[in-house]
C-alpha cells in the first residue's frame, strides 16, 4: 500500500500486503500478510525519524454481511479478538497490530462470498492515515462481495462493452 505523502515510486515507506483467498466447502479464508519495511520511519512531527508502526488494518466492502462473525483472527501479539476488530457497514478494521518497521503480522476472516478487487487502508499514531491501496504505489486487494452488490459499475461497463461488441460482430456477419 502506498504512502498517502509518498512518492509515484516504490519507497521504504511503501507497506505490502501479501494476501490469499481459499475456498473450502463453501466458504472463503482471506489472509494479508501486511509487511512494514525496514526503512520505514515517521516522516514529520515531533516523532520525526522514528520507527513508523502500522497499528491498524482496514478492508473495506458493502455491508458487514459479507464477514461471518467470530472468524477473524491475528498473528499479532497481545491482539484479542473481539475487541481489537471494528466491524462496521464498511468493512472490518484490525487495531492494536503494532507491525513496527521490519516486521509483518498476518490477519484473517472468513465469509461465504467470493474475491472482488478492493481497498485497504493502514494507520499509525501519527495522522494522516498514511497508506492505503489508492494511494500510488498502492494496491487493491482482495475483498468479499455478494452476487448482485454494486460493483461502481463495472458490470454496466462490461456489459455495455459486450453488447456494443456483438452489435458490430452481427453488423459484419449480415454483410
Amino acid at each position: 500500500m502506498g504512502d498517502v505523502v509518498g512518492t509515484p515510486t516504490p519507497t521504504p515507506e511503501d507497506l505490502t500486503v501479501n494476501y490469499s483467498v481459499n475456498l473450502t466447502g463453501s466458504t472463503y479464508t482471506y489472509s494479508y500478510t501486511i509487511n512494514n519495511p525496514a526503512g520505514d520511519i515517521v516522516l514529520g512531527g515531533q516523532n520525526a525519524g522514528n520507527p513508523e508502526i502500522a497499528e491498524s488494518f482496514n478492508i473495506n466492502f458493502n455491508t458487514g454481511l459479507e464477514y461471518i462473525p467470530g472468524s477473524a483472527t491475528s498473528t499479532s501479539p497481545g491482539w484479542t479478538a473481539g475487541a481489537d476488530l471494528d466491524v462496521n457497514n464498511n468493512g472490518l478494521t484490525w487495531v492494536e497490530l503494532q507491525i513496527t518497521n521490519g516486521f509483518s503480522q498476518t490477519v484473517t476472516f472468513q465469509s461465504p462470498y467470493g474475491p472482488v478487487p478492493g481497498p485497504a487502508n493502514a494507520s499509525d499514531a501519527s495522522p494522516p492515515a498514511p497508506w492505503s491501496s489508492l494511494s500510488p504505489n498502492g494496491q487493491l486487494v482482495p475483498i468479499p462481495q455478494p452476487l448482485g452488490a454494486p460493483d461502481g459499475g463495472l458490470t454496466v461497463a462490461l456489459l455495455g462493452g459486450s453488447l456494443t461488441a456483438l452489435g458490430a460482430l452481427r453488423r459484419f456477419l449480415q454483410r
